[in-house]
């Protein structure tokens, strides 16, 4: 009985527990009325621009250079070396992208660039070095088409213009390898017409100072792409040419201030600014000879360091002074001028408009206590302003009102890491949706975005299980900690409510513990819903499956009972058919290595047959087996010393003989010995067999004509020394 013990138990109370839940639940699917279903709402995470780009985001301008040997006469004053410095200078940093193009015998262009003033600096750079080489050719035709590919790489929704800066005469000696005039003008011609289908304008400065200019060609190239040109002699013609230009290609307004004589003292130059759309105004001072000092002042204050001071840029050449004002401060200004005695001094004002603010979310929906950055930054002709000067004299609040309860909070903006924008971190105290707004002002600017919403949500609490199933006996009263189903990953409290009660129930929810009462037979749903302060709440379903007393112990009892008794019959039927059979003949042995490494053995026979079952009828541990058969040889033995030596042998069997087991099987005079253990062995036929069963039988086989007499097999026990160990041997036989 031993052995089957643990087993009948676990089977036994398997059962058992099978048994009480299907009668418990005899309906497994019971019939419900109402349909409680919930759809789950996906909270979508993304972010939104308040403002949008043009379609137009900007113009590429390619500076076209002639640096022939005509333009040493043409250009002595190298005019358009300094009108090209002028335009780069005076063009806004947010409205175009500007290459160079030197053409001659030969073109070197540089890349196209964004007007930083870093970038600014790097173009008039490769202008200073330009050189008029005497024995250059004049080679239009390979300068347009270089300008004319370079512009076919720019995006297709930018204004494209080419200015040409040359003397209009193409000049190749009929000794040039591989290059004619007539190959030039031909490229002039198919140069003109690309741009002409790619919309890029062309304009040309025309450089007279020998009077020998090719008005004609300059005509020509201009009024078949719808630019204009200019016969120039100074850099005023080019500034006042400029005026047509920026006025076609950005959106600018040219003021004439002052023209004056210089005495050698400072003259006073006044001006307005009048309106607050201005994103910069350029005062441009033409000279002869570079000016000798400049101070900016509004009106009756003290100067301003324009050299220092990030909301100007000043910049100055031989030919030109210029002062940038960014953003700058509505009223009345005062530029004072100290140039040269008797040079001649022409002072004019660019200003240039289209301001925009933008602001950008990074989430529209965002969980309560998150944060979420607010962004404005300025924009002008379609391009986004990424220049810290713009925003240094700028101040901004966010506007924040909650829609739930009408409050307003401003909140104050403050620059972004980079300085290109202000930025604001909002995290919403609330579940409900935000109405915002961003105002940014400074020297007299302002300007208010559109309203924007940010929703703050929160997730509702999770469910561990959709349905519980409740069974219940009418008249005792279940509590259930609503806890345990409940999750709130947000660390809310949750409030739990009930949805309609059956008649079938008594409820009532205390705190966090529902208490659940029968009051008549029936299966019902009910449902408990949780609510931690988010837009949804949670949802849990118990299938109550009310009973009756009385019936619950007359179905469940009583079916129990007599499944235990089927079980008892079975299992002692089932232990009668493995009742051990047959008789062993015992012996013990035991092998120990001398000096020399030899074998000794000494072996210890039980003179008495033992039956299989006199041990135990069904099975024993090696253990009881030990105890047994020590009992009888050492009341058999006379020796004393072979008496210590066999007890020496069953002490070292004794730590693992507990873990081998003896037992019966289902088939007649047959054994099986079964080990949990690592030290020990089985012997078979002579040989040793490192497994974990053994089955020892002596009926007879499928090819056997008659059954086995007899069956040897040995147990061997490992000691701590190698090679050495201590053995059962067992003779198995019928009776």
């Amino acid at each position: 009985m031993k052995v089957y013990t643990k087993k009948s138990l676990i089977i036994i109370t398997a059962l058992f527990l099978f048994v009480v839940t299907a009668c418990g639940n005899k309906d497994a699917t019971p019939e419900v009325s109402d349909n409680l279903t919930e759809d789950t709402e996906l909270i979508e995470d993304s972010g939104i621009t308040i403002g949008e780009l043009e379609d137009s985001i900007g113009t590429d301008v390619v500076l076209l250079m002639d640096e022939s040997g005509s333009m040493v006469k043409a250009d002595e004053n190298r005019i358009a070396i300094e009108g090209a410095k002028l335009f780069i200078d005076m063009e806004k940093l947010t409205n175009a992208n500007i290459a160079l193009v030197e053409f001659s015998n030969k073109t070197v262009a540089s890349k196209m660039v964004e007007m930083t003033q870093q970038n600014k600096e790097y173009l008039k750079g490769i202008l200073d070095s330009v050189n008029y080489e005497r024995t250059a050719h004049t080679d239009i035709g390979a300068g347009l088409l270089e300008s004319v590919d370079m512009l076919n790489g720019s995006g297709d929704n930018r204004n494209k213009s080419i200015i040409l800066f040359t003397d209009g005469r193409t000049d190749i000696d009929a000794g040039t390898t591989g290059r004619s005039t007539e190959d030039s003008e031909n490229d002039v011609r198919a140069a003109v017409q690309e741009a002409q289908e790619k919309g890029c304008k062309i304009y040309c400065i025309g450089l007279n100072d020998n009077g020998s200019v090719d008005e004609k060609e300059l005509k020509t190239i201009t009024e078949a792409t719808g630019g204009q040109y200019l016969i120039a002699s100074n850099v005023d013609d080019i500034t006042m040419f400029f005026e047509k230009i920026f006025g076609a290609i950005g959106d600018s307004d040219v003021e004439k201030l002052k023209e004056f004589e210089a005495d050698g003292s400072y003259e006073d130059v006044q001006f307005s600014i009048e309106d607050e759309n201005i994103i910069e105004a350029n005062i441009v001072i033409l000279s002869s000879k570079s000016i000798e000092d400049v101070t900016l002042a509004k009106l009756n204050e003290d100067p301003i360091d324009i050299a220092n001071d990030e909301k100007f840029v000043f910049t100055q050449s031989n030919r030109y002074t210029l002062v940038k004002m960014i953003l700058p401060e509505q009223g009345e200004w005062v530029i004072r001028v100290k140039g040269v005695s008797g040079d001649s001094i022409h002072v004019s004002k660019i200003c240039s408009y289209e301001i925009s603010l933008m602001v950008d979310a990074s989430r529209t929906k965002v969980k309560r206590g998150e944060a979420v950055d607010i962004r404005a930054y300025l924009s002008s002709s379609g391009r986004v302003i990424a220049d810290a000067g713009y925003y240094g004299s700028l101040a901004g609040y966010l506007s924040v009102v909650n829609m739930d309860t009408g409050s307003e909070v401003q909140s104050e903006m403050e620059p972004d890491k980079d300085g290109n924008g202000l930025l604001k971190t909002f995290v919403p105290e609330d579940c409900t949706t935000y109405e915002m707004c961003v105002h940014i002002q400074g020297n007299g600017f302002y300007r208010d975005s559109t309203s924007f919403y940010i929703e703050s949500y929160m997730n509702p609490p999770v469910v561990s299980q959709d349905t519980i199933e409740l069974n219940l006996i009418t008249g005792q009263q279940n509590e259930i900690d609503l806890n345990q189903y409940f999750i709130d990953e947000n660390g809310e409290e949750i409030v739990y409510s009930l949805s309609d009660i059956p008649k079938e129930l008594d409820v009532v929810i205390s705190e966090s513990t529902l208490k659940v009462t029968a009051l008549k037979k029936g299966t019902v749903k009910l449902r408990v819903y949780g609510d931690n302060g988010s837009a949804k709440k949670a949802s849990l379903t118990f299938i109550a499956i009310c009973e009756d007393k009385e019936f619950n112990i007359f179905v469940i009892i009583i079916p129990v009972v007599l499944i235990l008794a089927i079980l008892c019959i079975i299992l002692i039927i089932r232990m009668m058919s493995q009742r051990l059979q047959g008789m062993f003949k015992f012996s013990l042995e035991s092998c120990s290595m001398d000096e020399y490494g030899i074998p000794n053995i000494v072996e210890f026979d039980i003179l008495t047959p033992i039956k299989a079952d006199q041990v135990g009828k069904h099975g024993y541990s090696v253990q009881k087996l030990l105890e047994f058969l020590s009992s009888y040889y050492l009341k058999m033995e006379f020796v004393d010393e072979r008496k210590a030596q066999f007890t020496q042998c069953v002490n070292q069997m004794s730590s693992e003989a507990s873990k081998i087991k003896v037992c019966g099987t289902n088939k007649e005079f047959t054994i099986k010995v079964k080990k949990k253990s690592g030290r020990v062995q089985f012997v078979e036929n002579g040989m040793v067999r490192d497994k974990q069963m053994l089955e020892v039988s002596l009926a007879g086989g499928i090819k056997s004509v008659v059954p086995v007499a007899e069956r040897t097999f040995g147990i061997r026990f490992q000691t701590e020394k190698p090679k050495e160990y201590v053995q059962i041997n067992a003779v198995y036989k019928k009776i």
